[in-house]
């Protein structure tokens, strides 16, 4: 569990894509317990090795989290910032609920499920002005990109080198085949298109 400023101290930069930033998003904090009323959770990224790059402490009342960290402006000098961001619900059409964030950002307040660390605060995409990385890919790396997409889904790691995340008990069994599937899939392409480039070869 960490305090209030715990952990590794986040940097200013600010990222052109999602992908660049560290984010929070709701499903996978719901499922590992992160959203619970009056839980305390210290939230830690990971690189592609499995190495902890930084953390955040996470409080859950009954409408909002509480995010804790600290964040570095110039050299050694740092910031700590702790604000609340609130829950919003809808009703899904076979019943329950689904759960939301609303973004902190100043007069805007929509509601997503992710919110990207592209300078000070986590806010929605938007407010980042964020786009996505296969903006910015050829074909091979939008199909890679893909397929990191789905092992993100899932809560596992991007590096298309490590096994494929398991399977989370919320999802039945069929859907999760035709995602492991259509990851390696797009990352077998990805991969012989790459190696088709370096020959020299057209694709």
């Amino acid at each position: 569990m960490g305090g209030r400023g715990s952990g590794r101290r986040f940097r200013w930069d600010s990222k052109a894509t999602v992908g660049e930033c560290l984010s929070l998003d709701v499903r996978t904090l719901q499922r590992q317990g992160a959203l619970r009323p009056w839980s305390e959770a210290l939230w830690v990224w990971k690189d592609n090795e499995g190495k902890p790059i930084s953390k955040i402490t996470i409080k859950g009342f009954p409408n909002h989290i509480l995010l804790t960290y600290a964040m570095r402006k110039n050299g050694d000098d740092s910031e700590s910032l702790a604000y609340k961001v609130l829950f919003e619900w809808t009703n899904c059409n076979y019943g329950g609920r689904r759960q939301w964030v609303k973004c902190p950002g100043t007069a805007c307040g929509r509601r997503v499920a992710i919110l990207y660390l592209g300078g000070k605060y986590f806010l929605c995409r938007k407010c980042q002005n964020l786009g996505y990385q296969s903006q910015r890919e050829d074909r091979d790396g939008r199909l890679r990109w893909k397929a990191q997409q789905i092992r993100r889904r899932l809560g596992g790691s991007m590096n298309l080198l490590e096994p494929f995340p398991p399977r989370p008990k919320y999802m039945r069994r069929f859907k999760y085949w035709l995602l492991d599937m259509k990851a390696d899939h797009w990352a077998n392409k990805s991969l012989e298109m790459a190696l088709a480039k370096l020959k020299g070869e057209k694709v």
